[in-house]
């Protein structure tokens, strides 16, 4: 039994050793450092991602160390006739030092991390993050070189010269994506080593919120923040003030479409039909506020005329008028035994006479986010979390830096993000430079093959 599988495991290893080849495998050894740098460096915080990368890294790891291990057995046990033995040692020795390479980065990044104390360092960076971006850096622009001289020693570089300057091109972009991302997510102001346009500020703002928020967010409440973000709606002023033993989130002007949706979004989860219980004249006084949250001038709310309502939210089964307001209490229609929750909005008496304009206009009913948009009353604390988690920094994204590092090292120079740091400065003008001596060695190749 034993000699049998001895034998399959001899013709499985002469079958590896004669049937595989890694075509280009330059290539394949810069998709290996490059999944080694991102899973060390893009993605500290995210576990599964980080598994997925490292698993991809390891595999591309394991076929280049499965050529080096063929490339070795076939130098020692097949005789090359007409070939240069110390050409095919150094190939074979260029090839084992990238492969371990990014281990070693690795293991002098582990040391030094463990040396150093991550305080401020220089430009606003901590010293952590500057020993990143330097190990990133010199190993990247190591690694690329050592690439190169392999290309040139295996004699790849004289037929694949094209494809490997354009592989080095965009690896120079992706190293130093990686560079700015890590330095800015390792600066003393956490995001605050480059500068955003307005438009992609208000985009970071969104994502940082969304991706933070604690509240499972459905139908289309992701957009409606989204607008309350953009529309700056959750820098309105808001005060909470006691009505009926209720507290309420009572804000200087009406809520608007953004708001309004997303909490009505929440409500129709729960609740499918709406009714209008009462509506009386209300006046503010001294004694109806608790706190504030942001500066409010009270006299706004003491000297106006508002109006109170009292909402009825109901789940019916079989409701045809689902998620709707009914205008009158409809007694007759024995809903009173489905009323799950009453609910208290403030409208100022010039926004109450806008929705009276558009009540006229509906036959029957009309929908509570109409109503909701122009109250004053914000139903939850959302608006607290929300601009905690802004307040808190900017969300860092990979994305972001690989967009800029192209815009870089193209030169095309849109100026919706510019580095403030001295440090970050130096890189992107470092990038600018590494870019154009590439394409010029590009152009200059292209010139000599058509002598």
């Amino acid at each position: 039994m034993e000699k049998y599988i001895f034998k399959f495991f001899k013709k499985l290893w002469f079958f590896i050793i004669n049937r595989f080849r890694i075509p280009y495998i330059e290539f394949v050894m810069i998709i290996y450092y490059s999944l080694v740098l991102f899973n060390d460096v893009a993605i500290p915080e995210k576990y599964l991602l980080k598994l997925v990368v490292a698993y991809l890294a390891g595999f591309t790891g394991f076929l280049i160390l499965l050529d080096c291990i063929i490339s070795l057995y076939k130098y020692m046990t097949i005789e090359h006739k007409g070939t240069d033995k110390k050409l095919v040692i150094k190939k074979i020795v260029l090839k084992i030092v990238l492969l371990i390479f990014p281990l070693i980065i690795r293991f002098i990044e582990k040391v030094l991390s463990q040396i150093i104390i991550p305080s401020e360092g220089i430009s606003n960076l901590s010293q952590l993050g500057l020993l990143y971006v330097l190990l990133v850096l010199i190993s990247s622009l190591v690694f690329i070189s050592l690439i190169v001289r392999y290309s040139m020693i295996s004699g790849f570089w004289k037929n694949g010269w094209v494809s490997l300057i354009f592989a080095s091109y965009i690896f120079i972009a992706y190293s130093f994506s990686l560079i700015y991302y890590i330095g800015d997510y390792y600066s003393v102001s956490k995001g605050e080593g480059f500068s955003f346009s307005e438009k992609i500020e208000n985009e970071i703002l969104v994502r940082n919120a969304l991706n933070n928020f604690d509240k499972e967010l459905v139908g289309f409440q992701e957009g409606y923040l989204e607008t309350v973000i953009k529309e700056k709606q959750n820098k309105i002023g808001y005060t909470v003030i006691d009505v009926e033993g209720n507290e309420l989130n009572l804000t200087t002007d009406k809520i608007g479409e953004g708001w309004a949706g997303y909490f009505y979004d929440d409500l129709i989860k729960s609740y499918n039909l709406f009714s209008i219980l009462d509506i009386t004249d209300f006046k503010f006084s001294n004694n109806s506020f608790i706190e504030s949250y942001s500066k409010v001038n009270y006299n706004i709310f003491i000297n106006g005329n508002y109006k109170l309502l009292k909402i009825g939210l109901y789940n019916i089964p079989n409701n045809e008028l689902n998620g709707s307001i009914i205008k009158d209490k409809y007694s007759g229609l024995g809903i009173e035994r489905y009323l799950k929750r009453e609910i208290y909005l403030v409208i100022s008496e010039e926004n109450f006479t806008n929705y009276s304009v558009l009540e006229l206009q509906s036959k029957n009913y009309i929908l509570l986010n109409k109503l909701l948009a122009f109250s004053n009353v914000l139903l939850d604390d959302s608006i607290v979390q929300i601009n905690q988690i802004i307040t808190e920094g900017k969300s860092i994204s990979f994305i972001d830096y690989l967009y800029y590092s192209f815009v870089v090292i193209t030169t095309l120079g849109f100026g919706d993000i510019t580095p403030i740091s001295k440090l970050f400065r130096f890189l992107t003008v470092l990038e600018a430079l590494l870019g154009l001596i590439t394409m010029g060695l590009f152009l200059a190749k292209v010139f000599d093959s058509k002598k």
